[in-house]
């Protein structure tokens, strides 16, 4: 009873660590929507730039024009200031982001890796050889016992089974690179 709980867990921790692998994006974005809100500057900024926009739309063009000059080169320099805000938040968005996608791969990685070593000798699933004949060999690997199953074959097995189902597209899509900050 033991070998097959054994298979079940590793079952689980597999297509847990590939549906974690597939949402690194989505969390990521929550992070990055958490960490990353627009500064009280910017807010400032768009507020003056609004205030100023509206001052302007009063002031007529042929009487003052001196003063709607004037408030034409602060609206300049205000969407400038606005401008370079945005760009430094949008840079700092892109490497925590680009960092937290690295790290959340590279323990994907380091996860199959460890189950893939600790389990290399034993299979997951042990058939009749005859049911896996012409693919008995490559479906063995690394075990090396003809009618198993290996911990290789398996990740990816679910591998492909993961990405071909629908359900898992429409994660992918939610999770993606959908909209940009």
């Amino acid at each position: 009873m033991a070998p097959y709980i054994d298979a079940v867990v590793v079952a689980f921790l597999v297509f847990m660590l590939l549906l974690f692998q597939i949402c690194i994006p989505f969390f990521v974005k929550k992070i990055l929507k958490i960490a990353f809100r627009v500064s009280s500057k910017e807010l400032d900024l768009q507020t003056s730039l609004l205030d100023l926009q509206s001052e302007k739309d009063q002031v007529d063009v042929k009487e003052e024009f001196a003063k709607y000059a004037k408030i034409e080169r602060k609206i300049n320099k205000v969407v400038t200031e606005l401008k370079e805000a945005r760009n430094a938040r949008r840079f700092d968005i892109f490497k925590v982001s680009w960092i937290l996608n690295l790290a959340g791969k590279f323990l994907c990685a380091v996860g199959f890796v460890i189950m893939i070593w600790s389990y290399r000798t034993s299979p997951l699933v042990t058939l009749k050889e005859e049911w896996l004949f012409p693919l008995a060999g490559i479906l063995a690997f690394p075990t090396g016992q003809s009618g198993s199953i290996g911990i290789t074959c398996w990740v990816l097995i679910c591998k492909i089974v993961i990405e071909k189902s629908n359900v898992m597209n429409k994660l992918k899509t939610i999770s993606g690179k959908s909209k940009q900050y």
